[in-house]
């Protein structure tokens, strides 16, 4: 069974057509581009939300290896902010 957080970003992705297999080539393509688009920047949002707020001040310290994780994610995928 699919995570309900991932049908949920697919949901989001196709909320402007009705019905999925309905969709042509070009509205696929968008589809598919949008719902990879939103699972990549909810895994990115993982990385900021990964340290209990205890932690923070010694997570800033790290924030800069943090940061360029998420930069080469971002590099990697091609997602543009």
């Amino acid at each position: 069974m699919m995570n309900k957080r991932i049908v949920e970003l697919a949901v989001h992705a196709n909320s402007h057509h009705g019905n999925f297999f309905d969709l042509n080539y070009k509205e696929l393509d968008v589809f598919l581009e949008k719902f990879a688009e939103l699972i990549i920047k909810e895994c990115l949002s993982k990385v900021d939300a990964s340290h209990p707020l205890e932690e923070r001040s010694e997570w800033r310290q790290n924030s800069f290896a943090e940061e360029t994780i998420k930069c080469k994610i971002k590099q990697h995928f091609g997602v543009e902010e």
